[in-house]
Parts: C-alpha cells; sequence; structure tokens
C-alpha cells in the first residue's frame, strides 16, 4: 500500500466514523470541516483527490441525506453540498 492509498483511506474512514456515529446526523458544516481535512491530508496529490470525490459519492450516507460531492481539478479540491 503506497501513502496515497493509506492516506485515501484515513479520510474516508474519518467520514465513515462521522457518518456512524451515536447521536444526531452530522451537521452540513460537520461534513464540510470533515471533507476540508481530507483536502489538507490528501495534499497535491490529484488522482487521490479524485478517487477521494468518486468513493465519497457512493457512501450510503452521501446518497441518503441528498449530497453531492464534486472534484474540482483547477482548485485540487473536494467539496460537498446538498444537491437543490
Amino acid at each position: 500500500e503506497n501513502p496515497s492509498q493509506a492516506a485515501l483511506a484515513l479520510c474516508l474512514e474519518a467520514f465513515g466514523n462521522l457518518a456512524s456515529a451515536p447521536g444526531p446526523p452530522p451537521s452540513e458544516a460537520q461534513v464540510a470541516e470533515t471533507v476540508a481535512e481530507a483536502n489538507k491530508v490528501l495534499g497535491d496529490d490529484r488522482t487521490a483527490k479524485h478517487a477521494f470525490a468518486m468513493q465519497l459519492a457512493k457512501h450510503w450516507w452521501i446518497v441518503q441525506n441528498g449530497y453531492e460531492v464534486r472534484y474540482a481539478p483547477g482548485k485540487n479540491q473536494v467539496a460537498v453540498a446538498r444537491a437543490l
């Protein structure tokens, strides 16, 4: 496993932990904060960020709660927002 794959797995696990934590569902701000942290952890690795966005978009919590995940190559950033 290369460092990018390990970082990617860590970021997906962090989101999974947030989504499945006991208590009220995470707020939009908590989701955004977790994705912002993933952007920092994955740094300049465009491939890892694109993979993170693709996998996060399929996460059950994202789908059930009406969120969209986007990767902006120009900014090299992953963003999550509620779908309209």
